[in-house]
C-alpha cells in the first residue's frame, strides 16, 4: 500500500495536505491510522513527534466525527517521514 500527504490533490482546499492511500482519498483518521502503522509507531509516539505534551490532543486528530484538523506543517513532517521509510524499504528489498 502507498501512503501518500500531499497538498497536490483536487480535494486538498487552501493548500493543505490530504491523506491518498494508494492515490485515493481518505479520510484524515484513516490515513492517520494507515501512516501510523506503515512506521511502526503508536499514538503517543505521534504525540511526541508532533510535539505535543498532552496525548489527548492527538487524539482528537482521530475522531471521526468532526476531527481536530491536523496543522498542515505537522502533516509536512509526517509525510517526510513516510517518504524516508518509504525510500528505506524499497532499497531494503532491492538489496535482497
Amino acid at each position: 500500500m502507498k501512503i501518500e500527504i500531499t497538498h497536490k490533490h483536487s480535494n486538498s482546499k487552501m493548500g493543505h495536505p490530504v491523506f491518498l492511500l494508494d492515490g485515493q482519498p481518505v479520510t484524515q483518521a484513516e490515513g492517520l491510522s494507515a501512516a501510523l502503522e506503515y512506521l511502526g509507531w503508536t499514538r503517543d509516539d505521534l504525540t511526541m513527534a508532533f510535539g505535543y505534551t498532552n496525548p489527548r490532543s492527538v487524539h482528537r486528530f482521530f475522531l471521526t466525527k468532526e476531527p481536530l484538523k491536523i496543522p498542515a506543517n505537522l502533516l509536512n513532517m509526517l509525510a517526510v517521514e513516510l517518504e524516508e521509510a518509504q525510500k528505506f524499504k524499497v532499497t531494503k528489498n532491492e538489496t535482497k
